[in-house]
């Protein structure tokens, strides 16, 4: 007998995330009870809907003069009470157009137009201990930099880096984990 989930139950209701409680028969016989916090509605948990994707993270990149150069957010983050280092993210609003999504948090977040998209992730769970999110990730083209579309909740600075900065950048500050990986990927696939 393999391990199966018996029954979960919603113990929040709020707009973004909710907290659940999962209960399920061990391989062992036993019975445990489980909490995890998920964006989705009752109806689409990660268990009924695995094709659902919740969010994505994008990394805003233009070329000029012979470089590459790179857009990372510098945001306050309430849990961590702090600022910190990441990448372009947000949540899906069109599941069957998220490229429709990645331009409208570049629109948000930079404040610039995308000339292209790449698709460097299907996705994934961000913490399958934690929660059912799912996050694909891309590379996203941009140009025309302007003026940030920011939502009254967030404070978010732009950093521009070149892609030969990555590496010491990554050594010397602290960049959430998928930003740091799609980081680390961009920086491998186009260095020469």
């Amino acid at each position: 007998m393999k391990s199966k989930l018996l029954e979960v139950k919603q113990l929040t209701d709020l707009k973004y995330l909710n907290m659940y409680q999962s209960t399920f028969l061990m391989e062992n016989g036993n019975t445990r009870v489980y909490y995890f916090a998920s964006r989705r509605n009752f109806e689409q948990l990660g268990y009924k809907n695995k094709e659902y994707v919740d969010a994505i993270k994008v990394l805003p990149y233009f070329k000029k003069d012979g470089k590459i150069y790179i857009v990372l957010n510098y945001e306050f983050r309430s849990p961590l009470n702090a600022y910190t280092y990441d990448l372009c993210a947000g949540l899906v609003e069109h599941q069957d157009d998220i490229e429709c999504d990645v331009k409208r948090e570049i629109f948000e977040e930079v404040g610039a137009t995308v000339k292209g998209v790449e698709q460097v992730t299907l996705a994934g769970h961000t913490t399958a201990g934690l929660t059912d999110e799912n996050m694909t990730c891309y590379f996203a083209e941009i140009e025309d930099i302007g003026e940030q579309h920011l939502e009254e909740s967030e404070d978010i600075t732009r950093k521009i880096i070149t892609l030969n900065e990555i590496p010491e950048f990554l050594k010397n500050n602290v960049v959430g984990l998928t930003g740091n990986l799609l980081l680390q990927v961009f920086y491998y696939k186009n260095i020469k």
